[in-house]
């Protein structure tokens, strides 16, 4: 939010619905977080699953397939030398067991 287009644009959503700029900011943060909270919540790493939020005429919140992949090889990568945590494989809430037969 520091570009000047933005700004401006902040400045009039803000004059033309009688609010602050503070008040226009923290909207857009709050969007913001809760596409981060909604897509760290539930991935599938190891399947380089990743949700996707998609906010009408606001924007588009994915993660790129290149960094799935790059994700799930390292991940791959720590799990056939045995040096992963639990927190790593978390799928859809549930942690997954870091037997490998289950993967």
């Amino acid at each position: 939010m520091k570009h000047l287009e933005t700004r401006k644009l902040i400045k009039h959503v803000a004059s033309s619905n009688d609010v602050t700029v503070k008040q226009v900011e923290e909207v857009i943060d709050a969007i913001n977080q809760m596409a981060y909270n909604t897509m760290s919540y539930k991935p599938d790493k190891i399947n380089a699953y990743y949700p996707v939020i998609k906010i009408k005429n606001f924007g588009r919140f994915y993660v790129p397939e290149g960094i799935a992949r790059h994700v799930k090889m390292k991940l791959e990568s720590k799990l056939a030398n045995g040096n992963v945590s639990d927190g790593e494989l978390e799928v859809r809430g549930e942690a997954r067991s870091t037997d490998s037969s289950s993967i």
